[in-house]
């Protein structure tokens, strides 16, 4: 499953296509980047832990943040 695709610009959208049994989307990006999603996946995630999960790496890594505040903007985030 893709969550997010990081790029130093931001490809706009340029095509969606959601599969026959309703169960996949690919998309495709201004640079034609093709990505597919498992739409069953993504519907069955918990938004708060998928989201702290999402921005894991940037609250470990981000030296801009004290301590007490990576843990207390996602607790999630540090299982």
């Amino acid at each position: 499953m893709n969550l997010a695709k990081y790029t130093q610009e931001k490809p706009k959208v340029s095509s969606v296509v959601f599969s026959r049994d309703s169960h996949t989307i690919a998309s495709v990006s201004s640079e034609s980047a093709i990505i597919i999603w498992d739409l069953r996946q993504i519907l069955t995630l918990e938004p708060l832990i998928s989201g702290c999960n999402w921005v894991r790496d940037y609250l470990q890594t981000n030296l801009e943040m004290e301590e007490s505040d990576r843990i207390n903007i996602c607790p999630l985030a540090h299982r």
